[in-house]
Formats: structure tokens, sequence, C-alpha cells
């Protein structure tokens, strides 16, 4: 039988264990969302040029999601195997600021749409994360979250296959399961990288998977947030 995309995704996050009351059963995705906009600060179109942190590059990326038949999904990109950089990786929406964007928004919102095909008035922006930076390639990364509008299915979405192999939607229930976030050692055994454990065969891992973290946080249970620290 052929396994639709994300198939993976939905076994490998079957069965997750809410506790301590951070995620419960019964929490709509309005409830949801309401939670984390009520501690994250709100988007503020802040201008590029308010942004510049020493001689880094500057990109912006958006973590989006997605309503469901009544369930919360986060939406991540499989990069494409031919790219230079981050070759087959998951990541969130996102790029390198041009120099025709104004804010970060800008620039998140015109890479989603480069991307997916996701027009500007299908997405809700709600907030922006603390700042991040990308060891790998030394670049300063702005992230906002929000909600994308009008998608029901992975058919609904067009992906740039030059840039995008498949878009995976992973249930938020299942994010918050403890022993998906850890840490990993790199080569040299002297330095550690925050990893999400998506399934067996993908990770996000680095600055991607510290701002899942940075944005799930006010759901995490204690296990959790003991486990990041």
């Amino acid at each position: 039988m052929k396994r639709s995309p994300g198939q993976g995704w939905q076994e490998a996050h079957a069965g997750v264990t809410r506790e301590n009351g951070a995620f419960t059963e019964e929490a709509s995705p309005g409830d949801l969302l309401a939670r984390l906009r009520a501690v994250h600060p709100p988007v503020s179109t802040l201008p590029w040029e308010l942004c510049t942190l020493g001689p880094f590059p500057l990109s912006a990326v958006l973590l989006p999601f997605v309503r469901i038949r009544g369930e919360l999904f986060l939406l991540l990109e499989e990069r494409s195997d031919g790219l230079r950089a981050h070759a087959g990786q998951l990541a969130f929406p996102g790029g390198r600021k041009d120099p025709g964007d104004f804010s970060p928004e800008d620039t998140a919102l015109r890479e989603l749409e480069e991307e997916l095909a996701i027009g500007r008035s299908s997405v809700r922006l709600y907030g922006v994360l603390p700042f991040e930076f990308a060891y790998s390639s030394d670049f300063v990364i702005v992230p906002l979250w929000g909600e994308v509008t009008g998608i029901s299915s992975l058919k609904t979405l067009r992906p740039a296959t030059k840039e995008v192999k498949t878009v995976h939607f992973l249930p938020l229930s299942s994010c918050l399961r403890p022993t998906r976030f850890v840490w990993r050692s790199g080569r040299s055994g002297r330095h550690f990288y925050p990893v999400y454990a998506a399934t067996e065969e993908k990770e996000l891992w680095g600055a991607s998977a510290r701002m899942l973290y940075s944005l799930l946080r006010p759901l995490c249970t204690g296990e959790i947030l003991s486990s990041w620290h």
C-alpha cells in the first residue's frame, strides 16, 4: 500500500501522553493559540534596520499552524536534495532577507509564497519569538509564528520543487512528547546541540529545534522543561 506524505509522522507521534495540565484533550485549537498569544509578544512590523545584530546576514522564518478537522498542526518543509545548503533537512518556511524587504514579516511572507504558493492574505501573523543564531551558517534568524488558513490537506499545497521536496504536517499534540526533545553531541564530543526527533528518519535540529521549543514552551510539561535546561 502506498504511504501518503506525512503518514510516518502520524504513526511516530501516536499515543501521546498528556500530563500536568500542559496539554489537555479538551483544549480547542482556539484555546491553545490563545494561550500562546498570551505569552509571546505580538508582531510589531519592526523594520530590518532595527534588527541588525553585528555583521551577520539576516533571515526570517515562519512557524505556521494549520487547522485541519479540529486539530492543530505545525507545517514543516523537507528541503530538496539538490540544494547547496541544508539539503534534505527539515525546516520552517523562510529564508534570507532580500534588499526589497522592509521587515522580517515581509521576508517570511515572501519566502512562504515563493516556497509553497501561500499568499499573504491566507496568513495570520500572531507573534514573534526571540532571535536565533544559526551557528552552521552564521545567520541571525527572526522567528515569527502564526496561522495559515484555507488548507484542508497536503494536496492543497503547491511546493516549489526546486526548494521543497515535500511538506509535513506535525500534530501539535505529538510535539509535546518529552522523549522527542533531546541534546546530541557533535563530532568532537565537546559541543551539544538540541534536536527534536520527529521520526527515526528525520529530525529538526539546531536553531529550528530551539525555535520550536521556544514557541511551544508555554504548553510543555515539566519533564520537557527540565530536560532542555
